[in-house]
């Protein structure tokens, strides 16, 4: 590893939430390169996150890519449920992962609260600058 990824955190368990299998295998490649999770969990849609992590226990992620767009329950209604039912017992971090991120987008999300975005394709690049704010917190 080089010296970027050597100060960068490890985390235990991670949550992907994304309906698009090309999106999550490239995810899957560079968080599996980059070894920065010991557990990848995937979900396709908001409610079967919500199921997850409902049942999660000590594997609860300690941080969620999370899609806006996806079929069932979308990111922003995932986000208003997740802070209402009060899942986040270790401030797990959620980091919005989108194709389409619109001005009236992020104006919705500064209003439930998110950590960080990146916007797809996911590169080394954005996914190294993005986890760059877990090594100084």
């Amino acid at each position: 590893m080089d010296s970027l990824t050597d100060s960068m955190v490890k985390f235990k368990n991670v949550l992907l939430v994304d309906d698009d299998y090309v999106s999550n295998f490239i995810a899957d490649h560079l968080l599996t390169k980059l070894d920065l999770c010991e557990n990848l969990t995937f979900c396709r849609n908001g409610d079967e996150a919500l199921k997850y992590l409902k049942s999660a226990g000590d594997d609860f992620p300690e941080v969620i890519f999370l899609d806006i767009n996806m079929p069932v329950m979308d990111g922003f209604e995932f986000i208003e449920t997740f802070q209402r039912l009060n899942l986040d017992k270790k401030k797990t971090r959620i980091i919005i992962y989108t194709s389409s991120f619109s001005p009236k987008d992020l104006e919705v999300l500064k209003n439930i609260g998110f950590n960080d975005f990146i916007i797809k394709p996911l590169t080394e690049e954005k996914l190294m600058n993005v986890l760059k704010l877990f090594s100084t917190n």
